[in-house]
């Protein structure tokens, strides 16, 4: 990627792509317009993260999973491109990412239309905006669609033996997705791993939502998927997908 030291850039993709315009801050690199393949500063960024220390504005996004910490001080978010604002046939492939920042007075709640800016970064793995400020903006900013969970499969996302991750698990980071069916292979008090007869397993954690699952039980299961790299004994690639509520977990027969 092309790129000059200067005061600090914000990349507005609202307004069409790549358009740059100045503001104040730290020095990081100018993101030029060449660079942008996609009318999507998101779907930029989740394909671009040696951008990291670029200071970005995102285009209108729909929230998909929320959690306060810190009191309540503090706010994860999920956000992923809307499908009536996508421009690339991949969609929802490098459509999401996670933020990190300041809670706001009124926090948004799933399916709110919001614009974020904050810095590009990565942590154990994933891209994310953190830290970022987050803006309720009109739903019908974000084209006035909900998002469907994506339909794949575990050995599509999960990971191997040797922690090798499925062939879509990269482009699937940070999407909402649904499982079906699965089969729960272990469960422990908080967290349970499942499969599907290949090769590949997921473990679903409790980030969002616990839920007590019981071994060998069959399921239909969503979630936004996370990476979330393990640094111990040694840096691992590592998947898992976070069930937000009750709602995202049927029992099957």
């Amino acid at each position: 990627m092309r790129s000059k030291r200067v005061a600090s850039l914000l990349v507005a993709a609202g307004a069409g792509i790549g358009d740059v315009s100045q503001a104040q801050g730290a020095a990081v690199d100018i993101i030029f317009a060449s660079d942008f393949f996609s009318g999507s500063a998101l779907q930029w960024v989740r394909r671009n993260p040696r951008a990291g220390g670029a200071t970005i504005a995102l285009a209108p996004a729909l929230v998909s999973a929320v959690k306060l910490s810190n009191g309540g001080a503090a706010m994860t978010l999920y956000l992923q491109v809307p499908p009536a604002r996508n421009h690339e046939s991949d969609y929802p492939h490098f459509s999401a990412l996670k933020t990190f920042g300041p809670s706001n007075p009124s926090p948004p709640v799933i399916g709110d239309c919001v614009i974020a800016q904050g810095t590009i970064a990565l942590f154990r793995g994933a891209t994310e905006l953190s830290p970022a400020t987050i803006t309720a903006t009109a739903g019908a900013d974000c084209g006035g669609s909900p998002l469907t969970p994506y339909s794949t499969t575990i050995s599509d996302i999960g990971i191997n033996a040797s922690f090798q991750p499925g062939p879509s698990a990269e482009g699937l980071e940070s999407v909402l997705v649904t499982l079906n069916p699965v089969q729960v292979l272990h469960a422990d008090f908080e967290s349970f791993t499942i499969g599907d007869g290949s090769l590949f397993t997921v473990f679903v954690g409790s980030y969002f939502y616990q839920y007590f699952a019981a071994q060998g039980s069959h399921l239909q299961i969503i979630g936004v998927l996370d990476q979330s790299d393990l640094t111990t004994p040694s840096p691992t690639t590592f998947y898992q997908l976070l069930p937000r509520a009750a709602s995202d977990i049927v029992v099957l027969p």
